[in-house]
C-alpha cells in the first residue's frame, strides 16, 4: 500500500477511553480519552474530551478541548 504523507511522523500515543456518555437531548456523544506515548522525541501523558453530534446533512460536527504534560511538567493545551 502506497501512503502519502505530508511530512515526518512526529509522535506517536496510546490509550484508552475513560468515559462516554450522552451529552444532551440531541445525538451528542461526549468521550474523554487519556493516552501516554512520545511527541517530538518526549515522553508525554494526554487528556482531551470532545464531542461529536450528527448534523441534520449526515455529516459530523465536534468540538474537543485537552492538555498534553511532559514528564518534567511542561504543559500545552
Amino acid at each position: 500500500m502506497l501512503i502519502n504523507m505530508l511530512g515526518e511522523i512526529i509522535g506517536e500515543l496510546k490509550g484508552k477511553v475513560t468515559g462516554q456518555r450522552v451529552a444532551s437531548s440531541e445525538v451528542r456523544i461526549e468521550t474523554s480519552v487519556q493516552e501516554t506515548g512520545k511527541l517530538l522525541g518526549v515522553e508525554v501523558n494526554q487528556t482531551v474530551t470532545f464531542w461529536v453530534e450528527a448534523r441534520k446533512n449526515g455529516l459530523p460536527y465536534g468540538e474537543g478541548l485537552g492538555n498534553i504534560m511532559t514528564r518534567d511538567g511542561e504543559m500545552a493545551t
